[in-house]
């Protein structure tokens, strides 16, 4: 309903209530409830329950509605077959207007000065002259002039004021003197471009209008926007120049940044050129360096990342490296870049006459035939060539491995190892060592590696890590990853390192991670305080939950200074002693201590404590590694299990302690033991009868009628082992 219909005075048995709200509540009745049964056809006097429902009227939905004669499920459905709208039709029912005269179909003889006294009211008195409101319906469609309690004058046609339009300058759809841009934003009036509005003035426009203006900023950037694109919050109403959102002379990559302005592909950006993005843009473009490699990459990515030439970065060079000084950690006699007649290998093992390549994709992709003459050479040397294929190459041998870099070594350097051991004689003592190695899972010539990296080529400081992102560098763990320093990589760098926090903590992982997907300690938790409040933070808004703050382990951070709707998990400890992680918007939510609710399991409430009958058939054996009071009573997990007759079964440990589940073998065995006749029995026990005469196995179906005359069907074994009677009757 709205609200100019809600504020009308409305009549009920010759009382005169302010508006239908206010007689809804004199008469006891629920203004939703009334509202729904006018909607539907029903008089006010019936709506609100001094006269009996309508004939149509029902409990079920879609209550119907008779028009001359027809019947329709709904009032909507009798708007729409007599090309009326519904939203109008409704409005005038809760006017009080009969369904007849909602529909167009009676003419209304109430004049706007009976039917809305109170938008008579605001007629004006001397521009309509000699039209008064006693002399016009309310469902006119003559214009009028209409003069507000605040004075403003203007013209509306009548039958919209009387659905509820009011004044256009009350609810700032015109300017007044006191509600104009001018006077509500002063601030964007120093941008309004009064030469290039030509007449147009500030004070003659709204704060919301939609008029598209020119607008100029302190920099002397010029650009069009709506008025309210520039006064909402919720749009970036500063100018698109300074922002980066549009290009011009000042941000424009050849203007910021010429040194990268200077590997811009000459012909496969055309039209684009370096004067046409924005220094930071996400504009995919081509690249070549000075070295003619081509790349693509994002013009944001070279500018804050201070990536270059991926060719140029040695990426498959540092996993040669790597590879190098695994190998020779592992084996005695290794060479790197051997000359084999006149083919270089990357490295040798002449005691064990084997050769491995890394094949980049870049250097590669063209080179399968000179691949391939180089494998048939060695072969026929009798040395047996193991290559390390990125992905993209096509494998030239059994012998050879796809792999993909993603920054970790290891895997790729295992999965060679394996592959050697595969097709290579050795002694057992050397295939334990590499075998040890594999499952060690680790890197062991680190500090050869390190050394070798840091002679190559390092990016130009002002685009290395210790440039770029200086915050980064402090936390760089210098005796871990001596002799590297921040100064020998770019800060979107691939590569794995390691890292101390100001707290002693030391992790390993790559430089792209830090900078790029700004990750950070694991060990220190990351509860920062958001946007809280005085009034609207954590500890005001559920002062219950306040004594479960684990201040130990949230860093300090108090409930004080986060919102209640927080998404990071923080430390919380119950009264118990039970500590758990879980979102302050979880919370407030409802959600408790998940131990003293049984979803985890705890010192009181696992499945050893709880069920300790269950101890004997936990199959201790065959459960390596699983300990019952690790689990709840209730969870799906699969277990083994052992009865004291030695069979072993699966099952869930929720089957075994809800369903009462036992050993299948021993059910089956137990299950031929019985007959007909002991279900006959057991209906008889109760009062009841058994009508099936065939009993096989536990699987077999009974059915049963109790002494009430119920009849059911249930499984033997259910009747066997729950001794299961009329569910009905159980229920009373």
């Amino acid at each position: 309903m709205s609200k100019q219909a809600m504020k009308r005075k409305v009549v009920i048995q010759d009382k005169e209530f302010d508006s239908l709200e206010s007689a809804a509540k004199a008469f006891g009745k629920s203004r939703n409830t009334v509202n729904y049964r006018l909607s539907k056809g029903w008089t006010p006097e019936q709506a609100l329950g001094l006269e009996p429902p309508p004939d149509f009227a029902s409990k079920t939905t879609g209550i119907s509605v008779q028009v001359e004669g027809l019947e329709f499920k709904t009032l909507k459905d009798a708007a729409k077959y007599y090309n009326r709208a519904y939203t109008h039709v409704i409005e005038m029912v809760k006017k009080g207007c009969s369904i007849e005269q909602s529909l167009g179909l009676v003419k209304r003889i109430g004049t706007l000065q009976l039917e809305n006294p109170k938008l008579s009211q605001q007629w004006h008195p001397h521009k309509n002259l000699p039209l008064k409101p006693q002399d016009v319906s309310s469902g006119s469609g003559i214009k009028v002039w209409w003069l507000c309690p605040n004075n403003h004058e203007w013209e509306a046609v009548i039958n919209s004021r009387n659905r509820g339009c009011g004044c256009p300058y009350c609810a700032g759809q015109k300017p007044t003197r006191d509600r104009n841009f001018a006077t509500e934003y002063p601030e964007l009036l120093k941008e309004f471009d009064l030469i290039k509005n030509k007449n147009l003035k500030p004070e003659n426009l709204t704060p919301r209008a939609k008029q598209k203006v020119w607008w100029k900023c302190l920099k002397g950037h010029s650009w069009q926007a709506t008025i309210t694109n520039r006064t909402r919050k919720q749009y970036n109403n500063s100018c698109p120049y300074c922002t980066n959102r549009k290009i011009c002379n000042d941000n424009s990559l050849a203007q910021l940044r010429p040194d990268i302005a200077q590997d811009w592909h000459p012909s496969k950006n055309q039209p684009l050129t370096p004067h046409d993005v924005i220094a930071g843009g996400g504009t995919k473009v081509w690249w070549t360096c000075k070295h003619g490699h081509d790349w693509q990459a994002t013009v944001g990515t070279r500018v804050h990342n201070g990536t270059g030439c991926s060719k140029c970065a040695l990426q498959t060079s540092r996993i040669e490296i790597a590879v190098y000084t695994e190998i020779k950690a592992l084996f005695p006699n290794v060479s790197w870049r051997e000359k084999i007649e006149k083919y270089e290998c990357d490295i040798f093992l002449p005691d064990k006459k084997i050769g491995i390549e890394i094949d980049g994709v870049y250097w590669h992709k063209l080179r399968s035939n000179i691949d391939s003459i180089k494998q048939k050479l060695f072969e026929e040397q009798g040395i047996q060539l193991f290559r390390l294929r990125e992905e993209g190459l096509s494998l030239l041998s059994a012998r050879d491995i796809s792999f993909k870099w993603s920054g970790n070594t290891f895997p790729i350097i295992s999965s060679l190892i394996n592959q050697i051991i595969k097709f290579t004689d050795f002694s057992d003592s050397e295939r334990e060592r590499l075998q040890d190695y594999i499952n060690n899972g680790l890197l062991i010539n680190n500090t050869l590696y390190r050394e070798i990296v840091s002679q190559l080529p390092a990016p130009p400081y002002e685009l290395s890590l210790a440039a770029k992102k200086p915050e980064l560098a402090k936390e760089w763990a210098y005796d871990l990853n001596a002799p590297l320093s921040p100064e020998h990589f770019s800060p979107a760098a691939n590569k794995n390192v390691w890292w101390r926090c100001e707290k002693g903590h030391t992790w390993e992982t790559s430089l792209n991670n830090r900078s790029c997907q700004t990750t950070g300690c694991p060990h220190c938790p990351r509860i920062v305080p958001n946007k809280a409040t005085t009034e609207w933070n954590f500890a005001k808004i559920t002062p219950q939950l306040v004594n479960e703050w684990h201040h130990e382990k949230n860093g300090g951070v108090l409930p004080e200074e986060i919102t209640p709707n927080m998404n990071i998990k923080v430390w919380w400890k119950c009264n118990d002693g039970h500590e758990w992680q879980a979102a302050p918007h979880s919370r407030t939510r409802g959600t408790g201590c998940p131990f003293c609710y049984g979803r985890y399991a705890s010192k009181t409430n696992n499945l050893a404590v709880s069920y300790p009958e269950l101890l004997a058939e936990w199959d201790y054996e065959l459960n390596k590694g699983l300990n019952p009071s690790d689990f709840t009573p209730h969870v799906g997990k699969i277990v083994w299990w052992k009865c004291k007759e030695n069979h072993t079964w699966q099952a869930t440990i929720y089957n075994r302690t809800k369903n009462k589940s036992g050993c299948p073998t021993c059910a089956r065995r137990n299950s031929r033991k019985y007959s007909i006749d002991y279900f006959h029995q057991f209906a008889s026990r109760h009062g009841g009868i058994c009508l099936t005469t065939e009993y096989l196995n536990g699987k077999s179906k009974i059915i049963m009628i109790c002494k009430n005359g119920h009849q059911w069907e249930s499984r033997a074994d259910k009747i066997l082992y729950k001794e299961k009677w009329c569910s009905r009757c159980s229920k009373g």
